[in-house]
Parts: structure tokens; C-alpha cells; sequence
């Protein structure tokens, strides 16, 4: 779903909440009214009062004091009557009011400034939240919640540690998020699984999420499928084609694992090239590593990646299997 459909689901959400807010005073008014008539008649009253003592009072501006004077008076003494009979039939003061959920926009999406409303904003990343695919990973996603002593400190000759590079990794990740429309690189994060490529991305994706970015996260063999069967004529599917080319963040997980062929390749090239064109953020994981990755999607795409990328490798033990252990 484009970002643009979310803007426009949520509005329409919006459009029925107020609906039934309007539908729900619609019926505690013929209530009031039915139990009370005489009620109604104030009501109307009150409405055509003001009407047409502005009337008066523009066809007659030199008498428009002691008409505003009329019109006060006959207006108190309306309100008086109506609040007594609502108080002597037990009737809900507030019968005639819509109850918006929200109070600052009354469930419009926007404030008085014109401006979405931050009950709006929190529905629009609840759905990208929703249509994201990261499922259950988000509930935990937190870089707060990174822990870097799964990865061993110990350096490999004059190498730096596992550990430090995936702290530098981590650190990229946090200036990636605070600065996501000024950072001119994206993230690749390779190695085997279980070491947290995943579960960093996913904290990224729900950081950018919940500041209004509309993040897409894609298993390999899932958008190569999508791409092969777009390809052969199912054109229902081209909203999820456009949306990998638009979205602001894409996420592509586990590349390496799907059946390649020239195509998918050439697909896989185009995606990422028109992104960075495009300057759209991409985040690529993989088990495999720069050699490999290479020989499967030719020099061309490691290229472009090498240029526009940083590069992390994951190492260690596989973090899901210690958290077993560690019960």
C-alpha cells in the first residue's frame, strides 16, 4: 500500500468515526425531543433568534443596541427555560453535541491549523506498522534492546572485533534513523543467521515508522515471486511492484536464499538503482558474503552497493539458539 493509500484509509476511517459520533447525537436528540417537545421548540427557537435579530439589527444600525439588548434578554430567557426542563426530565445536557473521539479535531484528522492531528498521525503509523510484514519482530524493536555482548570482543590478528563492528553497525543504524532525510547512504548487513540482521532492521523500521515514514519490508523470495508472476501478465499485483520502487524505506531480508535467474537479477539491479536514483533508502540483508554475493548478482549491482552502502559484517554464535540456552 502506497503512502498516499494509507493517508487516504485512514481518512476514510476517520470520515466513519465522525458518522457514527454525528449518528449517535443524531439519536439522543429525537430522544430528548421525544420525551420533551416543548424542547425542540427552544431549540428552534434559539436558532432562528439569532438569525433574525442579525437581521434586524443590520437593517436597523441605529437601533442596534437596544435590539442587541432585545435579543440578549430573549435569549436568556430561552436558556433559562431549556435548562430547567433538561434538568426536570433528567435529559443529557450534552443530547445536541457530537462526542468525537478525539476533542482537537473532532475526529476531522486535522486540527484548527489546518494541520493533521496527532491522533491522525498515530492511526497512520499504526497501519504502517500494520502493512510492514515485520509481524511480531516490532513488539520487542528497540535500540535500547540491542544487545551488543552477544557478539565476542575478541579481535582476529589486527582486525577489529566482531563486536566492534557491530556497534559501528548500531551506530550508523541510530544517525540513519535521526537524520533518515539527510543521510546520503544505506545499510548492508551480511553473515549468517541468528546474529541480529533482522532484528536491527526491524528496529530501524519501527523508528522511522513511528515517525511517519512509510517503511516496506520484503523477504527475498517473496518480491522475486511477486516480480515473476507481475511479469506474466498478473497486473493486480502492480501496486506492490510500484510500492517496493516507492515506499520511503525498503527492507529486503534474506537475499541469497531465493532461485535466481537472469531476470530476477536484472530485476533485483533496476530496483536498487532506480532507489538510489531516486535517493530512496534500501536496506539489504544477507547470508551471504561479499564474494558470493558478487558471483549471484553480478559486479555491476556490488558495485553500486560498495559506493552507496555501508557495508557490516555479523559474526558469532546464533543469538536465537543462546537465548534458548539462556532460557
Amino acid at each position: 500500500m502506497k503512502k498516499a493509500d494509507m493517508i487516504n484509509a485512514v481518512l476514510r476511517e476517520y470520515d466513519t468515526k465522525k458518522g457514527i459520533a454525528v449518528e449517535k447525537k443524531n439519536r439522543e436528540t429525537k430522544k430528548a425531543y421525544e420525551s420533551c417537545p416543548r424542547l425542540q421548540l427552544i431549540d428552534k427557537e434559539i436558532n432562528e433568534l439569532g438569525f433574525e435579530s442579525m437581521r434586524k439589527i443590520l437593517n436597523d444600525k441605529e437601533n442596534a443596541v437596544r435590539l442587541r439588548a432585545e435579543f440578549e434578554k430573549k435569549l436568556n430567557e430561552l436558556n433559562e427555560e431549556r435548562k430547567k426542563i433538561i434538568f426536570e426530565n433528567k435529559i443529557n445536557p450534552d443530547y445536541n453535541k457530537p462526542v468525537y473521539e478525539c476533542k482537537v479535531c473532532e475526529d476531522s484528522g486535522y486540527d484548527k491549523n489546518g494541520k493533521r492531528c496527532q491522533c491522525f498521525e498515530k492511526r497512520l503509523n499504526e497501519l504502517y506498522l500494520e502493512k510492514s510484514q515485520l509481524g511480531t519482530m516490532l513488539d520487542n524493536a528497540d535500540f535500547k534492546n540491542f544487545r551488543l555482548d552477544y557478539y565476542s570482543d575478541k579481535k582476529k590478528e589486527d582486525s577489529v572485533s566482531p563486536r566492534e563492528i557491530v556497534s559501528e553497525a548500531l551506530e550508523y543504524s541510530k544517525r540513519f534513523c535521526d537524520r533518515f532525510d539527510e543521510v546520503n547512504y544505506n545499510l548492508f548487513f551480511y553473515g549468517p543467521t541468528g546474529l541480529g540482521k533482522t532484528y536491527l532492521s526491524a528496529i530501524i523500521s519501527k523508528t522511522l515508522m513511528n515517525k511517519g515514514k512509510n517503511v516496506k519490508y520484503v523477504r527475498a523470495t517473496s518480491i522475486f515471486s511477486t516480480y515473476e508472476d507481475y511479469k506474466f501478465k498478473d497486473y493486480k499485483l502492480k501496486s506492490e511492484i510500484d510500492e517496493v520502487y516507492n515506499c520511503d524505506l525498503l527492507v529486503i531480508d534474506d537475499l541469497g536464499t531465493e532461485c535466481t535467474n537472469k531476470n530476477s537479477v536484472s530485476f533485483l539491479f533496476d530496483l536498487v538503482n532506480d532507489r538510489l536514483i531516486n535517493g530512496r533508502k534500501i536496506i539489504i540483508n544477507t547470508n551471504l558474503d561479499l564474494s558470493s554475493f558478487s558471483k549471484q548478482y553480478t559486479v555491476r549491482l556490488t558495485s553500486r552497493i560498495y559506493d552507496t552502502f555501508k557495508i557490516f559484517s555479523f559474526e558469532g554464535e546464533d543469538i536465537r539458539i543462546r537465548k534458548l540456552i539462556e532460557g
